[in-house]
């Protein structure tokens, strides 16, 4: 497992784009299972769809139900064969998500194993512990809700769903394109207001960390001192300040969620208004006006989606560089040089562990 010695240091997006290409490589195999299967499922998901809106506009034409067989049987083939892809697509999500963080977490411990001594106090116990779970968890979230989600997810479903509504309305689908581009325009620039409240948050979470494992460690010293009460006040302090930028954050992605159900609204009540009469006109169907709202709503989900993915992708990078402080502490030269000691009973033993 290749780690991050002092030769291998960079700028932050090559350090987490390292990291992500090593974790892919290790894990190829769950990796591709992911990307065939996801693309798959989706894919044939989206085409159940159009099945569907051909099923129904076959029906009024049907003289019997042997008529609507084959139509009947293309629409549920393709939906147990959706079923089917969620089903299999379970087991190599888990493998690279979990992978992932514990991949992080294993090079987190080898720097530790030759991090020099005063570099490591002065990090303290508390705030290693917080970096190394904060970036464990952040290049997993990066992997897997951003540049995998983006790759399986938000990129091909968005673009079959609106391949699929040109087909039926192609003027609608370059409405809906610049109606999504102003909302992700306007989404940037709240994301960007996030980032102070982000830095600021995740300083607290370590100083959060640092006090209660202080707390624990020095569980004498604090009871002989009553010291208690007062560390418990600057904990409380930091927990309050912890929740409220939670909940300011939380409530932009609301924002952001809010704004494209509005979008989806918009347009679905613009199809629905203009489908009705092209319907009346008999230059359409009921089963091309079920098949637009649907891909309507497909291709809206991702775009909403991906915004909150983003702000999560700009706070786990911020997240990230503190966890790759760590890994560019410097290294004590002695752990590293000479000739290692043999012990023949090498087993070693905490009491109380």
């Amino acid at each position: 497992m290749k780690g991050f010695g002092p030769e291998r240091r960079g700028s932050l997006g090559e350090v987490l784009r390292r990291t992500i290409t090593r974790i892919c490589r290790t894990y190829w195999r769950a990796l591709a299972g992911f990307l065939i299967v996801g693309i798959g499922q989706l894919s044939i998901g989206l085409y159940a769809i159009v099945l569907l809106q051909r099923l129904l506009d076959a029906i009024p034409a049907a003289r019997s139900l042997s008529d609507l067989a084959r139509p009947l049987a293309l629409y549920a083939g393709a939906t147990l064969l959706n079923h089917l892809l969620i089903y299999l697509d379970g087991y190599p999500r888990a493998i690279l998500s979990h992978g992932a963080y514990h991949w992080v977490k294993a090079q987190a411990l080898r720097k530790v194993a030759t991090v020099d001594y005063l570099a490591y106090q002065e990090l303290s116990t508390g705030r290693l512990i917080e970096r190394v779970e904060q970036g464990a968890s952040a290049t997993r979230r990066v992997l897997m809700n951003f540049w995998l989600a983006l790759a399986r997810n938000f990129v091909p479903q968005i673009a079959i769903s609106l391949i699929l509504v040109r087909r039926y309305d192609a003027a609608l689908c370059a409405v809906f394109v610049g109606m999504v581009i102003v909302l992700s325009v306007l989404s940037n620039v709240l994301m960007r207001a996030l980032r102070r409240q982000v830095e600021r948050m995740l300083a607290h979470q370590e100083s959060l960390t640092r006090y209660s494992v202080r707390e624990i460690v020095g569980l004498v010293v604090f009871r002989v001192n009553s010291r208690f009460s007062h560390e418990l006040c600057r904990v409380r302090a930091l927990s309050d300040s912890i929740i409220r930028s939670q909940a300011s954050i939380r409530l932009v992605q609301e924002l952001l969620f809010t704004g494209f159900a509005v979008l989806a609204f918009a347009i679905t009540l613009v199809v629905i208004v203009r489908q009705a009469g092209l319907i009346i006109a008999g230059a359409s169907t009921i089963g091309a006006l079920v098949a637009l709202t649907s891909l309507i709503k497909q291709a809206v989900a991702p775009i909403s989606h991906f915004s909150v993915a983003l702000t999560q992708y700009r706070q786990d990078r911020i997240a990230f560089a503190r966890f790759a402080e760590l890994l560019s502490l410097p290294d004590d030269p002695g752990l590293l040089q000479g000739v290692p000691l043999t012990i023949e009973q090498s087993e070693l033993v905490l009491d109380g562990a």
